[in-house]
């Protein structure tokens, strides 16, 4: 349970860094 949890928590961090990376890529391209 503990290990589901764990993985469930680092898919969720991983898709918000993927998410907040590509918004700041295309604010950058956008911007430059």
């Amino acid at each position: 349970m503990k290990y589901l949890c764990t993985v469930s928590v680092a898919m969720r961090l991983g898709f918000w860094l993927f998410l907040t990376g590509v918004a700041c890529g295309l604010f950058i391209g956008l911007h430059v």
